[in-house]
Order: structure tokens, then sequence, then C-alpha cells
């Protein structure tokens, strides 16, 4: 049986092949979205090329594939951040200083966003499968409240000392209400990389979810493509972390 990793590398469009090539840090989420993928999309593409035969599948599948770009986008912004802060000094002068600033702000800026927008992807598969979505909370919630505040309201002012540094009490709220004082200044790294732990574990656990939401409501196709006699079903299905004994939502059934 092949590997499902290897199915979509095999596979995949040129966007789903550089994701694999370069993930990221994405290589948990690229598991159960290549079992998604290899059960559900794959067998429903055309046979001479990647749309998919049935309309449903085709909004479904958009979604599914947004979700990850979307998220591979916000980890490179994760990563470009990390990579412009490493070399930062205080000892520049107004232009240096500035540049560098503005540069972190747009990625910061870039990461929300994109987190934000791969979220609501995500849960549009369920709507688009005519299914109920998870509720959101937790991670995910603050997730797309940072993507509602950054691209709506004011820009959340950030501080130069040895590294950047933010004040977490913006994040209160989703609206940005600028402050004379700082109340809980965090380096700009600490708080992201907190932020993104917590974030892609959610997703997994939302991706697996979708994955077993899926494979109940919309069982996978009876014809099934042939690629080069490579056996595309019967991938295992590992339940989200921390769930031994899981079941879908009973909003699903």
């Amino acid at each position: 049986m092949t590997n499902p990793l290897d199915l979509l590398r095999k596979h995949g469009d040129p966007l789903e092949q550089a994701i694999l090539h370069d993930p990221h840090g994405l290589e948990s989420i690229l598991s159960v979205y290549s079992a998604i993928w290899a059960e559900q999309i794959l067998p429903r593409r055309e046979p001479a090329g990647v749309n998919l035969i049935d309309d449903e599948w085709l909004r479904i599948g958009s979604c599914h594939y947004s979700a990850l770009v979307r998220l591979h986008h916000a980890a490179s912004s994760r990563s470009l951040i990390s990579s412009l802060v490493r070399d930062f000094s205080g000892d520049w002068d107004a232009i240096q200083l500035g540049t560098r600033m503005l540069q972190i702000h747009r990625e910061v800026a870039v990461f929300w966003e994109q987190i934000g927008s791969a979220i609501e992807n995500l849960e549009d598969c369920w709507t688009e499968a005519g299914l109920d979505a998870p509720a959101r909370n937790g991670a995910l919630e603050n997730g797309y409240d940072r993507r509602t505040q950054f691209i709506h309201y004011r820009i959340v002012p950030l501080t130069s000392g040895m590294e950047p540094e933010v004040d977490l009490s913006y994040f209160d709220s989703k609206q940005t209400v600028w402050k004379r004082h700082t109340g809980k200044p965090e380096w700009i790294t600490r708080w992201l990389e907190g932020e993104w732990v917590k974030i892609i574990a959610q997703l997994i656990d939302a991706w697996s979810r979708l994955r077993s939401d899926l494979s109940i409501r919309k069982p996978q196709p009876t014809q099934r493509i042939e690629l080069t006699g490579e056996q595309v079903s019967g991938v295992p299905f590992a339940p989200p972390s921390g769930t031994e004994d899981f079941l879908p939502p009973s909003g699903v059934f």
C-alpha cells in the first residue's frame, strides 16, 4: 500500500509538492492532509488532470487545499520573522531600525491574516460537505480574532529593545486601542512561537476530525482512478490526540 505522503509527493500539484519539499514545520499537518487527499480527493480527480469530477467535492477540495496553502504562508512568515529578529540591533540608526521594524510589522500581520484564513477555510470543508463544523475555541478562536484585529483595526505597536517586543495586553480584545504605558511586554518571537505551537496542535486535531467526519458521511468512491497500480484506499485512521475512544461530534449524525 502506498503511503499517502508519497502519493501526494508524486501526484500532488506544484504547490503541494513545493510544500512537501519545504514544509516549514508542517510535517504533522501534511500527514493528515495527505490522508484526506489520498482517500477523498485523488480518487475523484479527472484521469488526465487535477480537476475533480464532482462539483461538491470541487468545493470541499478547494477549501481543504486553501487551508494548507494559507497555513504554509503563515509558516513562511514565522520563519522570516525569526530571521529578521536574529540579527536585530538596537544600535541601528533611525532608517535602519525603522526599515527592519516595518518588515517585522508586515510579516506579523501576514502571519495572523493567513492563520485566520486557514482556520476559516478548514471550517468551510464541513460546511461545503453539509456537515456541522466543530465550534471554534481555544487557540483557533484566538488565532481568528488576531486575523480580525490585524486586518480591520489599528496596527498593534511593536517596541524595540534587545529584540522587538509586543504588549500582550493588546490582545485582550479584537480591537486595538493604543495605550501610553506598557502592560505585558513579551519578545515577538517568544509570543509567536507559543501561539504557533497551540494553533498547530488544535489544527491537527481539527484535520483528524474532518477526516473522520468525511469518511462517515462522505464515503470513498467505489470507482477509483488507476495510478500505475498503486493502492489508494485503506489509509489507517489516527484519531485526534488525547482521545482513546474517539467519536465524531454528535451534530454530524
